[in-house]
């Protein structure tokens, strides 16, 4: 349906609203904006004046609406026959005061992530709009992310094969900015990592069809140049941090995967779930080094803090009782710059967020119980104490 036509059908809709009941719906902006839902499961938006009281600003006959605070606007699906179908949907979006800013059709929905983009999927292929609410990423992504502002991993593929996802169907596997201009590409056998920073990025490249280690790079979307990282395994941080600075992962040198492999393996049954015997460290998106890779494991508490292990892990199974011992780890915290705030002499320390610091215990037993519904380390025994947050 043409443009003239939708507003004739919009038209012909307000016309028909009549008499309705309002059951429900939720308030925004301070409550200036109301999103709500009539006796007849249509939606509509009511706006403040200046006098306090609520106007309606669109009658109930969209099929959905929602306000968008990143950029103050409402959007409004028309569903084909009141269905959601993807490539079948109509979108309107307006200003606050009522104007139309852009309408789309034959779409699946439209999306705007942490960093203030405006994602549109068409047939379950993603493109990117620019501030105009012009398509400046044409929707032929099945694989579309931002890992920076303006700049996206992006993968094409045959969605509509059984196959699709394999190496012979993939056309593009790589980078792009937001003018579509093609920043990196890579083999099928390259996972791109999800955060830029200092326009690097990190990439893990698999090459063990030809009889090589999995290898890491940062790649630089300027220079377009791969530099090798040292390292066996990077696992991707554990905190999303688009608004607090570069996100932090850790890492893994001198892997030993015979080590104690069964223990190992019950060891990331828990939620240590990528443990694995070696020497443990950190480094941001563009390969600066956090911490130095001197314990035996580091886990993510905040994002200032890590909780750090030296020993060699030993996991004693309990199979009559389906439960899990860890052993001969000293566990203690350091800072984003390796910093020690809790020495590594305790058998277990938590961060204590209710009182702002942390827990610790010596001389306690570690138990992981698999009976539990939803199962936690837990400590049996042994002194605990406080320690408050360094000032």
């Amino acid at each position: 349906m043409k443009k003239n036509k939708w507003k004739s059908w919009l038209d012909k809709k307000v016309a028909a609203a009549g008499l309705y009941k309002i059951v429900g719906g939720q308030k925004f902006k301070e409550d200036t904006i109301h999103c709500f839902v009539s006796d007849k499961r249509y939606w509509g938006v009511q706006k403040k004046n200046a006098a306090g009281k609520y106007e309606v600003l669109f009658p109930p006959i969209f099929n959905s609406v929602g306000y968008v605070p990143s950029r103050d606007l409402i959007d409004a699906y028309v569903y084909k026959d009141d269905a959601y179908a993807l490539g079948e949907n109509t979108l309107f979006l307006y200003s606050t005061a009522g104007h139309l800013l852009a309408e789309f059709h034959h779409i699946d929905t439209l999306l705007f992530d942490k960093l203030g983009h405006a994602i549109l999927y068409k047939n379950q292929k993603a493109g990117v709009l620019n501030k105009d609410y012009e398509l400046c990423i044409p929707c032929e992504y099945p694989k579309l992310r931002a890992v920076g502002k303006d700049v996206f991993i992006a993968q094409k593929f045959d969605i509509s094969r059984a196959d699709g996802y394999k190496e012979h169907n993939h056309s593009f596997n790589g980078i792009l900015s937001v003018e579509h201009e093609i920043l990196g590409d890579f083999p099928f056998d390259h996972d791109l990592f999800h955060d830029l920073h200092d326009h690097k990025l990190i990439l893990r490249e698999d090459k063990r069809y030809d009889g090589i280690d999995i290898q890491y790079h940062t790649y630089d979307i300027q220079s377009k140049q791969k530099t090798r990282l040292p390292y066996d395994e990077i696992h991707m941080a554990d905190f999303d941090y688009y608004f607090e600075g570069p996100p932090i992962y850790r890492t893994v040198k001198e892997v030993d995967y015979d080590q104690d492999f069964d223990a190992s393996f019950q060891v990331r049954s828990t939620s240590m779930a990528e443990f694995i015997p070696g020497q443990w460290g950190a480094i941001r998106p563009n390969g600066q080094i956090v911490l130095p890779n001197e314990y035996d494991y580091v886990e993510q508490l905040s994002r200032a803090y890590f909780k750090v292990a030296r020993g060699r892990a030993r996991a004693v199974i309990d199979e009559a009782n389906n439960e899990l011992y860890l052993e001969n780890l000293q566990w203690g915290i350091v800072d984003q710059h390796n910093n020690i705030v809790l020495d590594i002499a305790y058998d277990w320390v938590w961060l204590d967020t209710q009182n702002k610091g942390f827990r610790t215990n010596k001389g306690g037993t570690i138990k992981w119980d698999f009976k539990q519904h939803k199962p936690e380390w837990e400590v049996r025994g042994g002194t605990f104490n406080h320690q408050s947050l360094p000032s």
